[in-house]
């Protein structure tokens, strides 16, 4: 049995437009990559935007921050309560959108402070616990901000030391 190696034009050609088609399909690729990453950093970076020029959030979150906020008997029904419930629905829609890969770790570094200072205060931490038992008694299969609280604990265990 004998082989003989013949290339053709043809093949060559074919070959040709193989690796030219390679190419370009890598080169998409690295292009849509680069584009969504940015994509990614844009809309983190509208919703810190979003967090940083509300005054409401701030307010809160600066409270937080302070160690000044109290969940006490004045809190329910209270201007805190409506501020506190717009940050964590903030911080839980990031959460969601993290759980779905529509946002990557990396993307949610950029916030990640904010994110943690509130994730771990325990008077927060008490309202949710609060919320959790609010629910339960309405019959309520979900707890309230989950992704908010899975999201903070991987936050904890990446970026705090």
């Amino acid at each position: 049995m004998s082989f003989k190696a013949e290339v053709s034009v043809g093949d060559l050609l074919t070959f040709a437009g193989l690796l030219v088609a390679s190419i370009g399909l890598f080169l998409t690729l690295a292009s849509m990559r680069r584009a969504n990453r940015q994509k990614r950093a844009e809309f983190i970076i509208g919703l810190q935007s979003s967090l940083f020029s509300d005054p409401d959030m701030m307010a809160i979150y600066y409270e937080i921050e302070y160690g000044q906020f109290a969940y006490d008997g004045t809190f329910h029904g209270s201007l805190k309560e409506r501020q506190l419930d717009k940050l964590l629905g903030l911080f839980e829609n990031i959460a969601k959108l993290w759980a779905m890969g529509n946002l990557k770790l990396d993307d949610v570094r950029l916030i990640a402070y904010e994110y943690v200072v509130v994730y771990q205060d325990p008077e927060v931490s008490s309202y949710i616990a609060f919320l959790d038992e609010w629910f339960d008694r309405r019959g309520m299969r979900i707890r309230p901000f989950d992704a908010f609280r899975s999201l903070g604990t991987v936050l904890v265990k990446r970026f705090s030391s």
